[in-house]
């Protein structure tokens, strides 16, 4: 049952940053979520929680400054029958940043995936990227 708590959350909040672009806008996320039944009223606290740290972290180290374009949850074909779905990318005139969310705990594979995440974002934009992942429940945020 813990497991299952840990998964409805972790897709709960990916949706509520899906549609939060930035922080002004997380109580507009946090409404469209709750109205079409995404996240549910037990979540709520600490999913406005988990936003409102990410954010935090992004405007201390001012990792959202000059941003020119962003992609929520956007698909990115990576081969033949292989998609990739970063959380956040973010693009900068002389950079790309990649942020990946992670609920739960930390495990190996997550660094493999945004480095994968991470390589493809840098053929696409012929930019540097920098990954980072943010780890909801324990309030880690890695710069990579």
């Amino acid at each position: 049952e813990a497991a299952a708590k840990d998964q409805l959350f972790g897709l709960a909040f990916h949706r509520v940053m899906a549609l939060c672009a930035e922080p002004a806008s997380i109580n507009e996320a946090m409404q469209v979520a709750l109205e079409e039944g995404s996240v549910g009223s037990e979540q709520q606290a600490e999913i406005r929680q988990g936003a409102e740290r990410f954010w935090q972290h992004i405007a201390q180290n001012q990792l959202f400054d000059g941003v020119i374009e962003q992609f929520n949850e956007q698909r990115i074909i990576a081969g033949i029958n292989e998609l990739k779905q970063p959380d956040k990318v973010w693009l900068k005139a002389n950079e790309v940043l990649v942020i990946d969310f992670k609920t739960g705990k930390r495990k190996d594979k997550d660094l493999e995936q945004i480095s994968a995440y991470a390589q493809l974002l840098g053929q696409i934009f012929n930019l540097p990227v920098r990954a980072m992942i943010y780890y909801v429940q324990l309030d880690l945020f890695l710069d990579l």
